[in-house]
């Protein structure tokens, strides 16, 4: 017989006893009438809870607490148990329909509690609390993006057959980096100094892309490499908001951007592949996480029949480019510090790390230039960390907090195949462009 049942028995034969006719569910309303009594019976009543509430911790241990709580479009679920760990043991457990949900975001906390075993002892085993935070899939958004891409991979484009220059002597790699482009962003300019919108987006960043290229035409160019992301997208769904929900200043219906951004995108990509081989690596940014994966897909569904182009589409938040003696990083700079990245690199790329003997890292988020250069041990090269700039203008929170960028441009690197990085050439909005007065 456990502690809470011999309490229990205890307890009753008290109030038998002294004439309490009540069941046990109602022993922690109990009130005491008789003063004579009144000690005797508190300091069961006392008792009766202590061993209550063990009770109720063991059973809760050994068989834990599930709750789930579904609304129109979000739902959480939240167990304590022994059993369930992980996002995927939550998931599983819950039976979540992964075709309507996705998850929004989870937390997982761990802590020691005191049981008893089958031999009665009290031994300390580990609790879990795993809460997980739900929203309902788009239907229309899921289903037009799988349908765009099984069109596109249906009706991939042939192109032409074009003859891969080879060079002798010095070879190059050349980088066009432009980040945080905020395509959809709205900015009016009677708020704001400058207008932008969907198509002042477009027009500057093609202008960039040509004016870039055109900066190096006699040199012998074997690949181009063109990191997309890092915020391509103003908002990341149909609710106008960034992947954590903040509520954005947008210009048009989230099918008209995601259209119009995709095909801006065709454009660069096809302007590239002309003039030598082109890998895209797709940059994810704190705006637009999950439709910079979907932009990715469409582009690889898209280039299916085009060995020219390379989209570099993983899941993972960072991306690395190695070119001959070089390792390139990108990431978008809102997630990790900093001063971390070089150490990151050395850890996840091991074998490039240690084959190749110049390092950088090409970050975004902050929409200015900045380069540091770190040294990572005594016996490593330093690796170099570049903030890109933007060509974005600023959206009316940015202005009201007196973010306003004085120099909007876009940047490109020149590596070469042995030695490494050797040059860097930078476009500015200027006022013949779109909205650059």
């Amino acid at each position: 017989m456990n502690e809470k049942n011999q309490v229990l028995l205890k307890f009753k034969s008290i109030l038998d006893k002294h004439g309490y006719d009540i069941s046990p569910d109602q022993y922690d309303q109990l009130k005491v009438k008789d003063k004579p009594h009144r000690r005797t019976i508190r300091n069961h009543i006392g008792k009766w809870q202590i061993a209550k509430n063990k009770a109720q911790q063991v059973d809760e241990t050994q068989t834990g607490q599930y709750t789930e709580d579904y609304r129109d479009s979000s739902g959480v679920l939240e167990s304590k148990s022994t059993r369930i760990k992980s996002l995927d043991d939550a998931l599983k457990y819950f039976k979540v329909d992964t075709k309507l949900w996705e998850v929004d975001r989870y937390t997982i906390n761990k802590w020691e509690v005191g049981a008893k075993n089958s031999e009665k002892e009290i031994e300390v085993i580990p609790l879990y609390q795993v809460k997980v935070w739900l929203k309902r899939i788009e239907g229309n958004k899921a289903e037009a993006i799988r349908s765009l891409i099984d069109e596109l991979t249906a009706k991939s484009p042939t192109y032409p057959t074009l003859k891969t220059k080879t060079f002798t002597g010095k070879r190059y790699m050349y980088e066009i980096a432009i980040a945080d482009l905020h395509f959809a962003m709205y900015a009016w300019k009677e708020e704001t100094g400058l207008d932008y919108d969907t198509e002042i987006a477009e027009d500057i960043y093609l202008r960039a892309i040509d004016e870039l290229l055109s900066l190096v035409q006699n040199f012998p160019i074997e690949k181009i490499a063109l990191p997309t992301g890092n915020d391509f997208f103003h908002s990341d769904n149909s609710e106008d908001t960034t992947t954590k929900g903040t509520r954005l200043d947008v210009d048009s219906r989230w099918q008209r951007s995601f259209t119009r951004g995709h095909k801006l995108m065709i454009k660069a990509i096809d302007r590239l592949s002309v003039v030598a081989p082109v890998v895209v690596p797709m940059v994810s940014g704190n705006h637009d996480k999950e439709r910079l994966f979907y932009l990715g897909s469409v582009l690889e569904a898209y280039y299916t029949n085009n060995d020219r182009v390379e989209i570099q589409n993983s899941p993972k938040l960072r991306k690395y480019l190695t070119y001959g003696n070089s390792l390139i990083g990108y990431t978008h700079g809102s997630n990790e510090k900093i001063d971390s990245l070089p150490l990151l690199m050395a850890s996840e790329m091991k074998q490039e790390w240690a084959d190749t003997d110049y390092q950088e890292w090409h970050i975004g988020h902050t929409h200015k230039k900045k380069e540091t250069k770190y040294i990572v041990g005594d016996t490593f090269n330093g690796v170099g960390v570049r903030v890109l700039p933007s060509l974005t203008s600023a959206d009316a929170w940015h202005y009201s907090k007196g973010y306003v960028k004085g120099r909007r441009a876009a940047e490109a690197y020149l590596w070469e195949h042995e030695q490494g990085y050797s040059a860097h050439f930078s476009t500015n909005v200027r006022g013949d462009w779109n909205n650059g007065e």
